[in-house]
């Protein structure tokens, strides 16, 4: 069963990261077949940004409640409806609206897929730096498929190809399912003898909450704006291809800081990798 976790969480992982980090690229090919500023079509991002934040919360809960694996499933489901509605838009709301839908079941991967790999996976550190390798790994290949499929099929077409392969997966584990209830319980601590509120809203909690919040933000604009900026300022090789380079250091990273966080604290390893950041 934990081997099935880390598939469905890893594969979740990696659909949630190609789904939300495509567009930036496509936009640079679809500005040019609409014969549009790119800025312009870079704003219709905002929705899905947006939903992709504020479905969390919502996310979390129905994560905490659920017996299975379902929300993931249905996150890959709603993301792959999402991508198609972008492939069939022929006004600027619809790409929007498309945006808008990936990001809102795109939100619930992580709440749900990194609790459910914290609770049922044993060497959950480790197990997380895995899944880390695969949202990393989007990451580096989005720009770089997004540039290839957009360019050779058109932008439309690499809206399919992606959304495809998600739907396919989510199918899949409808029939291999994970049962969350099965998953060992956290072991109590007598310290722990605070409402659970307010062990919540801690000063690490909070302090938490900002560092999240500041390397999100830097995160998601180095996002947006990379793949435009390759564009204007790389010619010897394709402007996607140069940001799943710059990438693909993240996948390193990803594994390494899962190796050391069994060896070390990992609020030390997570501060260390912050300041470097």
């Amino acid at each position: 069963m934990e081997r099935r976790i880390l598939y469905l969480t890893s594969a979740a992982h990696l659909f949630t990261h190609l789904m939300m980090l495509v567009y930036p690229t496509i936009a640079v090919v679809q500005a040019q077949d609409w014969g549009m500023d790119v800025a312009d079509l870079l704003v219709l991002t905002v929705p899905g940004f947006i939903l992709y934040g504020a479905s969390a919360l919502p996310a979390g809960y129905w994560g905490d409640k659920s017996s299975s694996g379902l929300p993931l499933i249905i996150g890959l489901f709603g993301m792959s409806g999402g991508a198609f509605a972008c492939a069939n838009a022929n006004e600027l709301w619809e790409i929007s609206f498309g945006l808008g839908v990936i990001g809102l079941f795109a939100g619930i991967y992580h709440p749900v897929g990194l609790g459910i790999i914290s609770r049922g996976v044993k060497r959950s550190a480790w197990a997380l730096g895995v899944n880390g390798v695969f949202g990393s790994g989007a990451v580096a290949i989005s720009p770089a498929l997004a540039e290839i499929l957009s360019e050779s099929l058109g932008w439309r077409q690499a809206w399919v190809v992606i959304a495809i392969p998600a739907a396919v997966v989510a199918l899949i584990f409808l029939f291999f399912p994970i049962k969350v209830s099965s998953l060992k319980a956290p072991e109590p601590s007598d310290k722990e003898t605070a409402p659970e509120e307010q062990r919540l809203w801690s000063t690490s909690f909070l302090v938490l909450c900002v560092a999240m919040m500041l390397g999100g933000i830097a995160y998601r604009g180095n996002s947006v704006i990379l793949p435009v900026l390759m564009n204007e300022r790389v010619s010897f090789i394709g402007h996607g291809v140069a940001t799943s380079i710059t990438y693909g250091f993240a996948m390193v990273m990803n594994y390494l800081s899962g190796r050391l966080s069994e060896r070390y604290s990992p609020s030390i390893v997570f501060m260390y990798l912050t300041v470097l950041s």
